[in-house]
């Protein structure tokens, strides 16, 4: 996953820290970066689906089907049906 992360630009590698570990709200996030909700949302969108693609290939290697269920923010499902 930090390998991933390591490829986003800076700016949306910020915002999905600020979200995901973060805990932040796009409100809040926005906020501290002194930009728009719109391009946190943005940013946020188009993170994931980069971290969508990169990771999909290796959901089944790198984690169990056990633990699989938080990783559905994104959504690998419609990943792989694309």
């Amino acid at each position: 996953m930090t390998d991933a992360l390591s490829k986003l630009s800076e700016e949306q590698r910020e915002v999905v820290t600020l979200k995901l570990w973060g805990g932040l709200t796009f409100q809040e996030i926005a906020t501290a970066m002194g930009i728009s909700i719109n391009t946190v949302s943005g940013r946020y969108r188009y993170a994931l689906n980069a971290l969508q693609k990169q990771l999909a290939p290796m959901k089944n290697e790198l984690i169990p089907e056990t633990h699989q269920a938080p990783l559905n923010i994104l959504n690998f499902n419609s990943a792989q049906e694309a």
